[in-house]
């Protein structure tokens, strides 16, 4: 290489290290220098591109985020009605009939239909009377209930998260006993029902003969 062809090479090197000391200059006095902080952008060469290559950071530093962030959506509201839990609507179902708990555990692979199929040919009671039956699977964690209320038949499924219920009836006439109401709720809540300390009924309740 001549003396001249070495010159024009060092000049050239000089102009690009200028053009990039100035472009940084320009970048972080710029509006948008903490969003564009650690891009420099690289002046056009003689091929016409343009690249751009990420300024040394020290150790522990990161770019800054930007100034105005975008807004943030508000969380949704919610309902001020709470959703009716199984419990309240069995409350509100006729239950003149009665409420029978079925002796043995019931296959909870069945439905409306077999719970309902069960009901007739083993506990021997018209499922569209308005009783409610409750049901236990052979580990004794979750319980079903089915009911008939004019319109339909109510499946209601409850399964513990943990333990198993620690009451249940060992034989009964029919294959199943009757429980009062608040009975009824105090099973559901894995308690025992014989023990609630409510007054027996006085009169039993039923349509008008």
């Amino acid at each position: 290489m001549s003396r001249r062809a070495f010159k024009e090479v060092d000049h050239d090197r000089r102009r690009q290290l200028h053009e990039r000391r100035a472009a940084r200059t320009r970048v972080a006095g710029s509006p948008f220098g903490p969003v564009l902080q650690g891009v420099v952008i690289e002046p056009e060469h003689r091929g016409g591109a343009t690249d751009a290559m990420p300024v040394h950071q020290p150790d522990g530093q990161r770019p800054k985020p930007p100034r105005n962030p975008p807004p943030r959506l508000p969380p949704p509201t919610p309902s001020l009605k709470p959703a009716p839990r199984p419990l309240q609507i069995l409350r509100q179902l006729p239950t003149l009939i009665g409420i029978l708990v079925a002796v043995e555990p019931a296959d909870f692979r069945r439905g409306i239909d077999g719970l309902a199929r069960l009901c007739q040919e083993t506990l021997r009671q018209d499922t569209f009377a308005g009783a409610v039956f409750v049901f236990r699977n052979r580990k004794g964690t979750a319980l079903k209930v089915l009911t008939y209320d004019g319109q339909g038949f109510w499946l209601c499924h409850k399964r513990l998260s943990q333990g198993r219920f620690p009451w249940w009836p060992s034989a009964a006439e029919g294959g199943a006993q009757r429980l009062a109401a608040h009975q009824l709720s105090v099973l559901l809540a894995a308690g025992d029902p014989t023990r609630t300390g409510a007054a027996a009924d006085w009169r039993p309740v039923g349509p008008l003969t």
